[in-house]
């Protein structure tokens, strides 16, 4: 459920998604957002920029997991959060105890692989014991009317 509310204000917010780089996070995205915040007001009703890029970085990162018996080694799927003008920010922990690092997968699809945005699809295989199906969550990135 958190990686899905994360996600989804994050899809909601978003003119562009990427995978790769260390923008925000310093370690390398599985997933980054980024968007532009726009504002209006009484004396301009016309939404404009209010300035500069706000991103949002997904990463799995390894740590020790010294309560799984034989299997120590285990990864926490991440975001980072940064306003405009930061470059890095501590990360909150959206979902943690995934076994491997192959057990994430993230998927851009092309320009129209949704209505008037892009397609993104974050799969996630089982995590934590669990024996049930992939846990999917798909959304779309639209850019923001200029």
């Amino acid at each position: 459920a958190t990686a899905a509310s994360s996600l989804g204000r994050d899809l909601a917010s978003a003119g562009a998604a990427v995978t790769g780089g260390t923008t925000c996070s310093g370690v390398a995205n599985a997933l980054a957002f980024s968007w532009t915040e726009y504002a209006a007001s009484p004396a301009s009703p016309t939404p404009a920029p209010t300035g500069g890029t706000w991103t949002a970085a997904y990463a799995l990162t390894s740590y020790v997991a010294s309560d799984v018996a034989g299997t120590p080694q285990r990864f926490a799927l991440k975001r980072w959060y940064c306003p405009p003008g930061v470059t890095s920010a501590t990360p909150t922990v959206i979902v943690q105890n995934i076994g491997a690092a192959s057990d994430l997968s993230v998927t851009i699809g092309a320009a129209g692989s949704c209505p008037g945005g892009v397609l993104v699809q974050l799969v996630l295989a089982s995590y934590g014991g669990d024996s049930g199906a992939n846990y999917s969550i798909n959304g779309c990135v639209k850019g923001r009317r200029s």
